[in-house]
């Protein structure tokens, strides 16, 4: 057999040797199965997961799954919550409701009690009408006046068969007062006109105007309330409804001092791992796409496919390698 000499290459500590056989290498005693001195217990597998440290999707995709997220780490909160329907008994009213004793703000004293009269000389009567009985429409036929800017020519009530120029037209029939500024005043300068339904009185009301120098303004409804106050010692029976708001009763609020444990999470159930507040996994905003690994290691039993160029050493197979633990020397091949 002819014998060949040739020129080991070096790198560092390691000459390499080509074309030779697996057999030199088990002699040389080459560890051919590590990759970089690392053997696979090093790597970890390709099915591994590291559930003991991070959420799985269904942990956090799933109500009740586990994943809780620190109310810290939960974006784009609102700052306040509509609280759901509830109500409350009249024993959580612990104070007195603002205006409680009132109706629409008075007191009961400021109201005439259900029998209750007037005498004849209550009514003032005097002024420019024909008759007391003129004055309150009872001489004219039923249809005199179908337009409310037709004005009668004294002062006093009459009727108006009729809507035009009138205040609504929810009522076809009106009864009206026209009522004098003075003895120096005529009808045809100043005066205060009062209009009634005859007809669907809630919806029709009751209305005003007045005359200015002339000049007729528009009407007013006066049939609602008007804001006042009354003080505790005004109020010398129960009124009705006087212990209800907006005519809902106390048992209707919640108290003060009330929570909504049972519908929301507290900051210790969201800011405490573990403490029960748990976030929908879709209503977690800025998730990364990605994440970054904790150093860890796998068995070699954990490998269950070829990585890529493992079976190689500074990209030789071990075909083409020898390695020997000699520098600088030539060897007999």
């Amino acid at each position: 057999m002819a014998v060949t000499w040739k020129k080991l290459a070096f790198e560092s500590d390691v000459v390499l040797i080509a074309n030779h056989t697996k057999a030199a290498h088990d002699a040389l005693g080459i560890n051919a199965d590590t990759v970089d001195n690392y053997h696979a217990s090093s790597f970890s597998l390709v099915g591994h997961t590291h559930d003991d440290r991070y959420y799985t999707e269904t942990e956090l995709n799933t109500s009740g799954g586990g994943g809780a997220v620190h109310w810290n780490n939960v974006t784009n909160k609102p700052s306040t919550y509509t609280p759901s329907s509830h109500t409350h008994p009249g024993s959580d009213i612990t104070s007195q409701v603002s205006d409680s004793d009132k109706l629409d703000g008075y007191h009961a004293s400021s109201f005439a009690s259900v029998s209750h009269s007037h005498g004849y000389s209550d009514l003032p009567y005097s002024g420019q009408g024909i008759t007391i009985q003129g004055n309150f429409g009872q001489w004219q036929p039923h249809s005199t006046y179908t337009d409310f800017n037709t004005q009668p020519s004294y002062w006093g009530w009459n009727f108006v068969q009729g809507y035009a120029n009138g205040p609504s037209s929810a009522s076809e029939q009106w009864y009206r007062a026209v009522i004098s500024l003075g003895s120096g005043y005529g009808l045809g300068s100043y005066f205060l006109e009062l209009a009634f339904p005859r007809y669907n009185h809630s919806s029709a009301g009751v209305w005003m105007r007045t005359k200015e120098g002339g000049t007729l303004g528009g009407w007013t409804r006066i049939d609602g309330y008007r804001s006042h106050t009354h003080s505790g010692g005004e109020i010398t029976s129960q009124v009705s409804d006087s212990d209800k708001v907006d005519g809902y009763h106390a048992s209707s609020f919640a108290q003060a001092s009330h929570t909504h444990d049972d519908r929301y999470y507290t900051e210790t159930e969201l800011n405490t791992s573990g403490a029960g507040g748990q976030v929908h996994w879709n209503n977690v905003t800025n998730k990364p796409s990605t994440y970054t690994p904790s150093s860890h290691t796998h068995p070699g039993s954990d490998i269950t496919s070829q990585v890529s160029d493992s079976d190689k050493v500074d990209n030789y197979h071990a075909s083409d390698l020898v390695a020997i633990a000699y520098r600088r020397t030539w060897f007999l091949c």
